[in-house]
């Protein structure tokens, strides 16, 4: 079966000539204006901020469907996408997953994303929603 030993929200990830992949700043928080007002379920999407997964093939071979699944703050699971990648069946070789971050809106909170496979959960992550704008940090 596939692994995913990273699954992160950053600003942004790029992809280098060599398949290499370079992640911008690692997101545990993503800030909304206080006024922001979506109806409960809505899909709301921020491109600013993109969900990065590294699949490894860890001897697996063939196509394999992977679904992505967001748990909101108030336990509710909605399957937000789903990726179809081929492995290889060597143990190192596999492939990038970079998305725009999705989901259904459940207010401010925790949320989590999950990477799945036949209902095997391969990665998950958590993130933040909060209202207002990050704290300043004095460096």
């Amino acid at each position: 079966m596939p692994i995913c030993p990273s699954l992160v929200l950053c600003e942004n990830a790029s992809v280098g000539s060599d398949r290499s992949v370079t992640i911008f700043r690692i997101v545990d928080t993503i800030w909304m204006p206080q006024e922001t007002d979506h109806p409960t379920g809505e899909g709301v999407e921020f491109a600013n901020v993109k969900l990065y997964g590294m699949l490894k093939a860890n001897g697996a071979k063939g196509e394999f469907g992977i679904t992505i699944v967001c748990r909101a703050p108030n336990g509710t699971t909605e399957l937000t996408g789903m990726i179809v990648t081929t492995f290889d069946g060597e143990l190192i070789t596999g492939g990038n997953l970079i998305a725009n971050v999705r989901l259904p809106w459940h207010g401010a909170g925790v949320y989590w994303y999950e990477l799945n496979y036949n209902e095997v959960t391969l990665a998950k992550t958590p993130f933040q929603i909060a209202f207002g704008s990050p704290p300043r940090v004095d460096t």
